[in-house]
């Protein structure tokens, strides 16, 4: 039998995604979250460039 999944309140949710630079530089954010469904929005952002290393 497999154990349930732990919860994770959203900002705990919202801090994990943006430990990546990546996730940060596309600016993902949480738009909703439900016991289904986790959507994520993007800001869209001209001018920038790619992130660096």
């Amino acid at each position: 039998m497999s154990e349930p999944a732990a919860k994770v309140d959203l900002e705990q949710l919202r801090a994990m995604l943006l430990i990546a630079p990546f996730h940060q530089w596309l600016g993902l954010d949480i738009a909703e979250l439900t016991d289904e469904a986790l959507i994520l929005e993007m800001a869209v952002a001209r001018g920038k460039s790619s992130p660096t290393r």
